[in-house]
This record gives structure tokens, sequence and C-alpha cells, in this order.
């Protein structure tokens, strides 16, 4: 009886070990076998010069992957960037294998797109275990760390306008005042604020009295690779037989005429660090034909009838003046040549 006792107590025993042992290994399998990754980059960000030329438009970081478990896992990198312009690569491809409580440097390397907008952008690296101890994980594992991208504001702009700017007038018709235009294109890469300075214009007007230049605005805003038309006019404030035409040049048949030639300044309001093109002189030169139309005293009057047409010859005389004075203008001007 007492042998028997024995015997169930042995049994029980090696039960109860057995029991405990498997416990600790399965336990033990249990916790080995739950994949982890742990992923940190530095520098964490990245600043770029993307103006046309720039040299610095490749940048470095570099990623530290680290596997805090007992056996090796094979580990897949991947990058998210949004709508940011650049590029991504990683040395050596984007799967590395790290070895049991180790870790691993990976170098990724960023190239920004040449005229990328002034911008700051979110890059994203994600690593992931796609194997543990040679196998596919019983479960998901991944972690990322992001990098801050910023692409430099710089200034470019170009402006054009006709050239010569021809302005004809006569003592009949006060208002011939003509608009012109500035095209203003932004090459460069933000939303820039551009004013118009006439100080040298001004200037060169004023002994003229009451002539000036005349803008619908004097600062604008203007977004990157846009253009905008500024419509502009030269004229005087009130009448131009207000103005001084002492000095003016008279011509044979009596016209008057006037060369102005001087130059306004844009400059970008609040410029960036880097500008290609922040301040630029525009040239204007203007021609000012004035017709003296000539009294008809001591003429026969017309009827209304008569003064309106003649058959045959539609133009008026102050626009034949206005023509040869012109016509009479190019031909001084070509024997000049």
């Amino acid at each position: 009886m007492l042998f028997r006792r024995r015997a169930t107590m042995v049994k029980v025993g090696i039960i109860a070990v057995l029991f405990i042992i498997l416990t600790s290994v399965g336990s033990v399998q249990a916790q080995a076998s739950t994949p982890q990754v742990d992923i940190s980059c530095s520098p964490s960000e990245l600043t770029f010069d993307v103006y046309p030329g720039a040299t610095n438009i490749t940048a470095e970081t570099i990623c530290t992957i680290a596997n805090p478990t007992s056996y090796e896992e094979k580990i897949e990198l991947n990058e998210s960037h949004g709508d940011a312009e650049i590029s991504v690569e990683f040395a050596g491809g984007n799967v590395v294998v790290v070895p049991a409580g180790g870790e691993v440097n990976v170098t990724i390397t960023i190239t920004a797109s040449e005229g990328a907008e002034s911008a700051s952008h979110n890059l994203e690296i994600t690593a992931t275990v796609i194997e543990l101890n040679g196998t596919p994980p019983p479960s998901v594992a991944s972690d990322s760390d992001d990098i801050l991208v910023t692409f430099n504001a710089y200034d470019d702009y170009t402006i054009v306008c006709d050239d010569p700017l021809v302005i004809s007038i006569n003592s009949d018709y006060q208002h011939p005042n003509k608009f012109d235009s500035f095209l203003i294109s932004n090459n460069g890469n933000y939303n820039t604020m551009l004013r118009l300075i006439t100080t040298d214009l001004d200037e060169l007007l004023a002994p003229y009295n009451n002539m000036s230049l005349s803008v619908n605005v004097m600062t604008m805003n203007i977004a990157s690779n846009e253009s905008v038309q500024l419509d502009f006019m030269l004229g005087g404030h009130d009448e131009w037989y207000d103005v001084n035409k002492s000095s003016w040049e008279v011509l044979d048949n009596g016209t008057k005429l006037l060369y102005i030639n001087s130059t306004v300044l844009f400059e970008t309001v609040h410029p960036p660090p880097i500008c290609l093109q922040c301040n630029q002189t525009v040239d204007l030169n203007f021609e000012i034909y004035y017709v003296q139309i000539e009294s008809n005293s001591g003429v026969e009057e017309t009827t209304d009838e008569e003064d309106k047409s003649v058959p045959g010859f539609e133009l008026s005389i102050g626009i034949l003046s206005i023509v040869c004075a012109v016509m009479i203008a190019n031909r001084k001007l070509g024997r000049i040549e």
C-alpha cells in the first residue's frame, strides 16, 4: 500500500515538473517570436536651395534600424513624402537584415527638384519586419521616423513693355492719354510682392509741369509661375495744354516733339535670402507728338453735312496732321541714323 502511494506521488511529481518545463518553454518561445523594430534618423531636418543652378539640391540622412529581439530580422524600409517635389534613394536597397539585438545604419539620399515651390514637407521613413528568424512574422511590427524637408524661397522675375511708346496729341483733342502695360512674370518659387518706384522718371518730368506716370497700383502680389499685366499711362494731370512745351523740338510742319527716356524700378518688398532678380530696372522711351491745328478763320465755313465727310477722303484734318508728324519724325530719325 505504501509502495503504491509512493509510486503515485512520483508520477504526480513528474507530471508537475513536465508541466512547469513545458509552460516555461512555451512562454519563452512566445516571447521570442514577437517581432520588434525601432528606427531613428539623423539629421531630422534638411534644407535645400532649389533655384536654377543650385548646387545643394541633394542631402543625406542616416537612419539607424534596431532589432531588440533574440532572433535575426529582415526589415523593409519605405518612404512617404506626400506632394513634396523630391526623390528618395536607400543606399544598398530598401531591405536590410538586422541581427538579434543589433543595429544597422542605412544612408538615405534625398534630392529636391529644381524650381520646387517654397514650402516645408514631412518625409516619413517606415521600417517593417518582413521575416523573423527566416520565417514570416506572426504579427505586424513597424516603426517610423519623420524628416522635415524645406525648400528655400528665391526671387526671379521678368518685366517687359513696348519700346518705344508713341503718344500723339493735338490742340483740339485734349484727352489723348493712351494706356500701355508692363507684363510681369514671377519666375520665382513663392508668392512675391513687388512695388513700383518712379523717382527717376518723376524728376525728369517735373520741368514739363503736370506730366506724370499713372498706374492703377504701386504694389502688387504675384503668385509663383504666374504673370500679371500692370497698366500705366503717361499724361497730364488735367489737360495736355497745361503741359510746358517750350523746350520741345519743333519739326518742319510745326509739330512739336518730345523724347522722354528714363527708367522705373520694380523691387521686392520682402526679399528672400536668395535673389536671382529682386530689383529690376525697366527702360521707358516715350515719343510725344503735339500737333497744333490751324483755325479756319477767313475761310468760307462749310455746312455740317459738308464738314462731316469728303467723298473718297475719310481722314480728318487732325488725324492727317498726326500721321504727317510721325512720318516727318521717322524721316528725321532715319537721317540721324
